[in-house]
């Protein structure tokens, strides 16, 4: 349970810092709609990144129950 716990602070320390640099970029577009863009060109990392904590919460239970 220690190690899911830890995977998953660093995996959140990674979206925040994902998260903080579309922001960052985003303030200095023009336009919503290009903001809009890169944002959504980035979930294919989030949910990647949540697909590999299921996985590893799955592998964890299998092996302790």
């Amino acid at each position: 349970m220690i190690i899911i716990v830890q995977i998953l602070h660093i995996l959140n320390r990674y979206l925040v810092e994902l998260i903080k640099v579309d922001y960052d970029f985003c303030t200095t577009l023009s336009s919503f709609r290009e903001c809009n863009m890169v944002q959504h060109s980035k979930l294919h990392l989030l949910s990647k990144s949540a697909n590999d904590v299921q996985n590893l919460c799955k592998m964890h239970y299998a092996r302790t129950y």
